[in-house]
């Protein structure tokens, strides 16, 4: 996911959480399951980059 889909989740968010009127409990349900994903997809890019470094980390042991 990319930083431009990221920015435009976080607006919908913003533009339903922070409004001045009350959010229905559906709205708020929607938001968490968005949020969730959003986090969700930030771990896994995470766990991505952890195993490249590992990746890289093992062929620069086997190199010596």
């Amino acid at each position: 996911m990319d930083r431009e889909q990221v920015n435009k989740i976080e607006e919908i968010i913003n533009n339903h959480l922070f409004r001045e009127k009350n959010t229905p409990y559906y709205e708020l349900k929607k938001m968490d399951v968005i949020i969730k994903y959003l986090i969700y997809q930030q771990l896994k890019e995470i766990n991505n980059n952890l195993s490249l470094i590992d990746e890289a980390l093992s062929i620069k042991e086997l190199e010596k």
